[in-house]
């Protein structure tokens, strides 16, 4: 299943307006851009201009790059939880077992 939700066309012009149609990493206007989310769609981020950067292509790889270790870590904890209920009574719980483990034994 893919994130992936593409810029509209209209999208894609005010973000190449907003960046003066440059890397907004490395400032490189030389070569094929990519319009990419700021923050990422995995991560909460949203298709808009707001949340809309240029980036070349290698600035661009060099991002996903390292989003990558972060994405299989929320990928792990999203797969773990999956079907739980967290909340509040989770964290009563690990507190009486901290409580029970401290008690002292009498022998």
């Amino acid at each position: 299943m893919s994130n992936r939700r593409p810029f509209t066309a209209a999208e894609k012009r005010a973000i190449a307006e907003k960046c003066d149609g440059r890397c907004v990493d490395c400032g490189s206007d030389a070569g094929p851009l990519d319009h990419d989310h700021a923050r990422p769609v995995w991560g909460g981020g949203e298709t808009s201009v707001a949340n809309g950067v240029l980036r070349c292509r290698d600035c661009h790889a060099a991002k996903t790059a390292r989003e990558a270790t972060a994405r299989a870590k929320a990928d792990r904890i999203r797969k773990r939880l999956a079907g739980r209920r967290v909340g509040n009574h989770q964290a009563r719980n690990r507190r009486a077992r901290r409580r029970a483990c401290a008690i002292e034994l009498p022998f």
